[in-house]
């Protein structure tokens, strides 16, 4: 279940470094820009993988609580996988849980997952986070390149926004009269 287990111990030793590195870099930023509640105080998860449908339920039922989902799962170590961890965390944190569950355990909560997950498949999604960025041209809305995965890339998707034809060349191309508005959407 985990193929870091068959990376040899470099490797390892690498992601963990780089796995604590950026809570450390989006700290920074985040204080810079004054745009942190709390600093960020990232843990790997005793139980993983972490059984997510329900969260993702939960999430796309009130998004406002996404932050307390990852936060459960990423820094304070909860095995959100568990019913009751969950709602006693909702509830924590301000949220009727009851509702909140009940509300993600309807139908057309359950058809809209099952159609986001199966738009990432066909998009090509391998994980989180997962961009990318369209131009509008005189025939509509254009992609331009394919996905992006990974906080680390973010570097590319500003190069895309900026007029980067990833199609065309590895060099900064011009952004001509054509493009005049920008689309990036996080999937």
């Amino acid at each position: 279940m985990m193929p870091l287990l068959a990376y040899s111990k470099q490797k390892r030793e690498y992601g963990n470094l780089d796995m604590n590195d950026w809570p450390r870099y989006w700290n920074a930023v985040n204080a810079q820009e004054h745009t942190m509640d709390k600093p960020i105080e990232f843990r790997f998860p005793d139980v993983f993988p972490i059984r997510s449908p329900t969260l993702l339920r939960c999430a796309i039922a009130d998004p406002s609580c996404v932050a307390v989902l990852y936060r459960a799962c990423w820094e304070r170590n909860l095995n959100m996988s568990d019913e009751k961890v969950l709602a006693e965390t909702l509830t924590a944190a301000g949220f009727n849980a009851s509702d909140l569950l009940a509300r993600a355990s309807v139908q057309g909560v359950k058809d809209t997952l099952r159609a986001n997950t199966q738009e990432a498949k066909d998009a090509g999604i391998c994980g989180v986070p997962s961009y990318r960025v369209s131009h509008k041209t005189s025939e509509g809305w254009r992609v331009n390149g394919g996905i992006i995965w990974g906080q680390d890339e973010s570097n590319v998707v500003k190069d895309l926004i900026a007029g980067w034809n990833a199609e065309k060349d590895s060099s900064p191309a011009n952004v001509g009269p054509e493009q005049t508005a920008h689309g990036v959407s996080k999937l």
